[in-house]
C-alpha cells in the first residue's frame, strides 16, 4: 500500500453533521485492523469540532 492508498482509504464521507462512512482495506480474511478503525474514528472526531477550537 503507498501513501496515496492510505490517504484515500481514511477518506470519510459525511452523511449528516456526527454521522461518517468509511472504506475498509480488502483483505483475503474479510476483517478490519484496528488501526484503520482508530484512525477513521479520529479523523471523524477532528471534523465535528469547529476550527477555531
Amino acid at each position: 500500500m503507498n501513501n496515496k492508498t492510505l490517504v484515500e482509504l481514511l477518506e470519510l464521507e459525511q452523511i449528516d453533521d456526527n454521522l461518517f462512512r468509511g472504506q475498509n482495506f480488502p483483505t483475503s480474511w474479510g476483517v478490519i485492523f484496528g488501526g484503520q478503525i482508530l484512525a477513521q474514528s479520529l479523523h471523524a472526531a477532528r471534523r465535528t469540532v469547529a476550527p477555531e477550537r
